[in-house]
């Protein structure tokens, strides 16, 4: 869901960053935008945005026994 409001100058502050708002009249109108984004996945690439959400292609993230990497798989025991 977007979340737009009226900032200063008739400007609208868009918290997602594949929805375009524009002010008309002191009311922000948003629409879906094909712009480049960020899901900050390091396993998917080629973000896009797509109906209003961040989509990418998944790469295969290999794991270097390093727990330094950005990227590398990470398990988790979620029922601890």
């Amino acid at each position: 869901m977007s979340k737009s409001f009226p900032g200063p100058n008739n400007q609208c502050i868009e918290c997602n960053q594949c929805i375009t708002s524009t002010c008309v009249n002191g009311k922000c109108h948003s629409t879906n935008n094909t712009n480049q984004c960020n899901d900050n996945n390091p396993c998917i690439n080629q973000d896009a945005c797509s109906v209003g959400t961040c989509k990418g292609n998944p790469v295969t993230c290999q794991a270097d026994n390093n727990p330094c990497t950005v990227g590398d798989p990470v398990e988790h025991d979620w029922a601890a």
